[in-house]
């Protein structure tokens, strides 16, 4: 089982102009049944996304897009889980930056 996490606003930079409009964060699984759970964490708040073909999408409301401070780096966590494999939990981290750099990141089991 694998999962990773892709490039955060295009740039790995969540900049003013993106700020003012909801955020995706995606990424990919290996081994994961579709119609999984990935549960993505920033900055204190959950979202939901699904898995589909391999691939998930969550979506950031624009109000806490907006609550992210300037300079700051904020962690990203993506959790998702296998029927396949009982009790298996990929976590994958990046770091989401109000104008500075995120560092996607993937992890297998």
């Amino acid at each position: 089982m694998r999962a990773s996490i892709g490039a955060i606003a295009d740039d790995d930079v969540v900049n003013a102009l993106e700020s003012q409009s909801d955020l995706s964060i995606s990424g990919t699984t290996t081994g994961v049944e579709d119609g999984q759970h990935v549960t993505v964490s920033l900055n204190g708040h959950d979202y939901d996304g699904v898995v589909t073909g391999n691939a998930w999408t969550v979506t950031v409301p624009q109000g806490d897009v907006a609550a992210l401070a300037d300079g700051g780096s904020y962690p990203v966590t993506a959790d998702v889980s296998s029927v396949r494999w009982t009790g298996s939990l990929a976590r994958i981290a990046a770091y989401c930056g109000y104008g500075s750099a995120v560092k996607p990141g993937s992890k297998g089991l």
